[in-house]
């Protein structure tokens, strides 16, 4: 690549714009946004439920320097896209889901494209890995395509070492890129006044997630703490923890709220108006909640685990607990409501850490670096 020549990248992502699927989606809508500050030519290539559009690619004009391309999924087949997006001008092509791990896969066999792949934790779906099961078929997939990637992109260096344990990677061919703020938790904002004693969850009900360890908390807290009221915003349940979660509601009607997934400026909105952000994960490759519960000023409880064990100090930007520790919530997140001062110079300390250290700017000025030497090394 000359030094005249404009970065020229095709991002395939399962979501864009960013609507469900919560931080992923929005880390690399930041990604975006920063790139563009780079002076990258970018096009995304996105799926959506076939009943979302009619036709088999459609192209959106999404009012920035920029295309969005979404097609219909299950995807239309891999020469199919090639054609309809020329991909023989893009210098890489960036897979951000497995969804397009077999258009991707096709790129890196017949067109010798270089692929650069997002590495997805495969953590909570490793005891589900039943012949013929969608966790395995997504087992699959990564498998496939991180053998077909010319670079694997991991979010937490924990998560990196594991990464290339499993798949016998050598050095050269992994690299650490955090996920960054979305551009949003840097607008200027009205004060919005702190709810005390309102503990705020986000993310999917499901067990990997912990939603249980929190909920065998509550009682705890509420034995000390009454007034303390407690909001779930998330979706994509399991079964169980759906209904503990409705045993949890019945139980305590009036301090207990649950809300699906929220628009972004409207979870930004409960991040401000929240004290204290528990993740009570099983494991984390990184923690886009945590990072951006900290952005706004709250104080994190989280475990002791993967990503977030690497973006929080403990007892200086937050609190870390053992995983599975339901005791050990109810105590940090009691320490907490009971030492307002504490409360508020960890929440403080989190937000210079992180909004100093991820802004999307300097997380994409990265990724750029790691782009330019992955081109000029082929």
């Amino acid at each position: 690549m000359t030094s005249t020549h404009k970065l020229s990248l095709l991002i395939c992502c399962d979501e864009y714009p960013p609507k469900e699927w919560g931080g992923l989606s929005r880390s690399l809508e930041a990604i975006v946004e920063g790139l563009l500050l780079q002076a990258c030519r970018i096009d995304v290539l996105s799926h959506r439920r076939a009943d979302y559009v009619t036709e088999c690619l459609l192209e959106i004009d999404f009012r920035r320097n920029y295309r969005v391309y979404w097609c219909r999924y299950p995807l239309c087949q891999p020469e199919d896209l090639v054609r309809a997006l020329n991909v023989y001008d893009y210098d890489i092509v960036y897979v951000n889901g497995r969804g397009f791990a077999e258009f991707a896969i096709y790129l890196s066999t017949n067109l010798d494209k270089s692929i650069v792949y997002s590495s997805r934790s495969d953590y909570y779906e490793e005891s589900s890995y039943v012949p013929g099961s969608f966790s395995a078929r997504k087992a699959r997939l990564q498998d496939a395509i991180i053998s077909a990637s010319d670079l694997i992109l991991v979010a937490g260096h924990s998560e990196m070492a594991r990464v290339a344990s499993r798949y016998s990677l050598p050095p050269q061919k992994t690299r650490y890129l955090p996920n960054p703020l979305h551009p949003i938790f840097f607008h200027e904002r009205a004060a919005l006044p702190i709810r005390q004693e309102r503990i705020l969850f986000v993310g999917r009900y499901i067990t990997g997630k912990g939603v249980h360890h929190l909920l065998n908390a509550m009682p705890k807290i509420l034995a000390r703490k009454p007034q303390t009221r407690f909001l779930f915003v998330g979706g994509h349940g399991e079964e169980q923890v759906v209904r503990l979660l409705q045993e949890a509601q019945a139980n305590f009607p009036l301090n207990l709220e649950v809300k699906d997934w929220l628009a972004l400026p409207d979870l930004v909105s409960e991040y401000f108006q929240s004290e204290i952000v528990v993740i009570p994960s099983l494991y984390e490759t990184f923690g886009n909640v945590a990072l951006e519960a900290m952005a706004c000023g709250c104080t994190v409880v989280a475990s002791s685990v993967g990503g977030l064990a690497e973006l929080i100090e403990n007892r200086e930007t937050g609190l870390l607990v053992p995983p599975a520790d339901s005791d050990a919530i109810a105590i940090a997140v009691l320490d907490l409501l009971e030492n307002q001062a504490f409360c508020k110079y960890l929440g403080s300390r989190a937000a210079k850490r992180v909004r100093r250290d991820f802004s999307y700017s300097k997380i994409a000025a990265m990724f750029y670096d790691i782009l330019i030497k992955q081109v000029g090394g082929r």
